[in-house]
């Protein structure tokens, strides 16, 4: 990667760590970054992106970690193999077991990381050296080492799929979260190397998408490779004062399932949200709402009732065991699509004919 990071860092510390990096933040992103340019230079962004929004998560610190405990409790907690060594998790994502220490220390030979006279298998603290930690994360995630699933699995050409990446990692856990960070991590690569952004597989019509709302938002960005302005939780208030409303050819809007007061008097701020909300967007872009799960009865007529007044196409949620939210990934993306279907359509029929 570039060693000039001049317009990355100042991106990233607003976008992902609320303004504020540390000194270990910074060596521990430099150590990523470092990693691959020495061994994959030529890597696609997104996936970069990704790998760097997965320790986001997994340590905080951006530095190497052990797992707490140590293995104990664990099979893998025992001392084995040949120098009888403790092989429980180390690194930016947790390596453990003894074959998996054998396969990271045989790769890392071959790519040049450790020298002859070193071993992981031997030494197994060297996973936390953060050259090795980097490369362990990022070839790991590359050849699909932790579940079978890679990196190029889930980004290539058109496809960019931020939620299901979580899944070389660890299932879906707090995967909108770390696709979000992604997509920042990505919009900073982009702009330090002047790169041309790979967009989402949008359909013809719309081109761009941007995405506002609550946690349902969220996730279906995360899948689409949508940006926007969401977040977990936020009430329809919050997300009605949305002053930054960035001309794209197609809104995505999720609001309805969080209420500020869950009191009757709440509903006379209701329909004014979305009114605020709507006066604010640019005459040019065809919106599309998502309806609340059929749980959220009064919420959900409500919208569908709005997005027709308004002219605006309409998809709905259909719900997993919670009630409220898409089940899984897929359904998110499913519903991404469904929505870049209606909007499409939209545009479309607002386009007059070619003349003969």
């Amino acid at each position: 990667m570039t060693a000039d990071r001049s317009v990355f860092f100042p991106l990233v510390r607003k976008s992902v760590f609320h303004g504020s990096l540390t000194k270990a933040q910074v060596d521990g992103i430099n150590s990523i970054l470092d990693a691959w340019g020495a061994t994959a230079p030529d890597a696609d962004l997104r996936w970069v992106a990704y790998a760097l929004a997965t320790p986001v998560r997994e340590t905080g610190t951006m530095q190497p970690i052990r797992e707490i405990g140590r293995g104990a409790g664990h099979p893998y907690g025992a001392p084995a193999g040949p120098y009888h060594q403790l092989y429980y998790g180390r690194g930016l994502v947790q390596l453990t077991w003894l074959a998996n220490y054998e396969k990271a220390d045989k790769r890392l030979h071959e790519l040049g990381v450790l020298k002859a006279d070193e071993s992981l298998v031997q030494t197994p603290d060297l996973a936390l050296r953060p050259d090795v930690a980097a490369a362990v994360m990022i070839h790991g995630m590359i050849e699909g080492w932790f579940t079978g699933r890679k990196l190029g699995d889930f980004f290539h050409g058109s496809v960019s799929d931020w939620f299901d990446a979580r899944t070389i990692i660890n299932g879906h856990d707090h995967a909108g979260e770390i696709a979000a960070w992604g997509m920042q991590f990505y919009s900073a690569l982009v702009a330090q190397k002047n790169a041309p952004v790979v967009a989402p597989a949008n359909a013809a019509g719309i081109k761009s998408v941007y995405v506002l709302g609550d946690s349902i938002a969220h996730g279906t960005a995360a899948a689409m490779g949508w940006p926007g302005n969401y977040q977990d939780g936020r009430s329809y208030a919050a997300i009605g004062a949305t002053t930054d409303i960035p001309t794209s050819d197609g809104l995505v809007i999720s609001m309805g399932t969080n209420p500020a007061q869950k009191t009757s008097a709440d509903w006379l701020a209701f329909p004014k949200a979305f009114a605020q909300l709507r006066k604010r967007v640019p005459a040019t872009t065809h919106v599309c709402w998502i309806a609340p799960a059929p749980k959220y009865a009064h919420e959900r007529q409500f919208v569908l009732d709005f997005a027709k007044q308004n002219g605006d196409c309409c998809v709905e949620v259909v719900p997993g065991p919670d009630g409220t939210h898409p089940p899984t990934g897929t359904a998110y993306r499913t519903l991404g699509h469904q929505a870049l279907a209606a909007m499409t359509a939209a545009a479309q029929a607002a386009t007059p004919p070619e003349a003969a």
